[in-house]
């Protein structure tokens, strides 16, 4: 049974990232632009109260799926890495970090449509601070704190040889790069929902296709027929 769920756990991030698509549809559909006009804001949340709501709800439920397909991630790059795995430790980390700030941005947002729902108005100052927050939280802060885990998580494909090839560990460190830099760190949010339907198909097809070993674990899969390092 445990060994079903371990080959399955990577799946986690594709169940992921439909909820967030979803969520994202119903909760952010005809949003301002970032730091759009408080009368913009304002009209959003009278106008969309409930999208935002259910768009919320759907993207805490999206949550602890990410965290599962981390925990892979993990656990990917720790039996490549050994030692303290370092790497697989900043991956994990930077991965709840984000996590954390993307749950805080989406209450934010939320509490706003609530805030309207329950007093049957907003003033423009209050819906503006609640949107502003929710937009840098989820569009700002959570890519740069991705970004140290798509760092970690490139730098052991490449010096491992295994988990990511060599194209898509290169193209990870450009998506971490663009997460770092706030004018286009909302590109990084959408390539990293992207990126995590990548790799989490990716994982599962090399725990699907790794041999067991003597002891009857799974071996380590090999990138491009390359074994990697102890």
């Amino acid at each position: 049974m445990d060994a079903s769920m371990s080959r399955f756990a990577p799946l986690a991030g594709v169940v992921f990232v439909v909820l967030y698509v979803i969520a994202t549809i119903v909760g952010m559909s005809d949003s301002p632009d970032f730091a759009g006009t408080p009368q913009e804001i304002t009209e959003y949340y009278t106008d969309k109260k409930d999208e935002i709501l259910i768009g919320g709800f759907i993207g805490v439920i999206s949550v602890p799926f990410f965290i599962w397909f981390a925990g892979a991630l993990r656990s990917a790059i720790a039996r490549v890495e050994g030692g303290t795995t370092r790497l697989a430790s900043t991956a994990f980390g930077a991965s709840i970090a984000a996590v954390a700030a993307g749950v805080a941005g989406l209450m934010v947002t939320a509490m706003g449509a609530l805030r309207f729902d329950e007093q049957d108005a907003i003033s423009p100052e209050v819906a503006t601070v609640y949107y502003d927050v929710g937009q840098i939280l989820g569009f700002a802060a959570v890519p740069a704190l991705l970004a140290a885990g798509l760092f970690a998580t490139a730098l052991a494909s490449l010096r491992y040889k295994a988990i990511l090839p060599a194209w898509l560990a290169y193209l990870t460190i450009v998506l971490g790069i663009i997460d770092v830099i706030p004018p286009i760190s909302w590109l990084g949010t959408l390539l990293g929902i992207l990126w995590v339907l990548v790799v989490s198909i990716l994982l599962y097809r090399q725990g699907a296709t790794a041999e067991p070993t003597a002891t009857g674990a799974a071996a380590a899969p090999a990138v491009g027929g390359v074994p990697p390092a102890a």
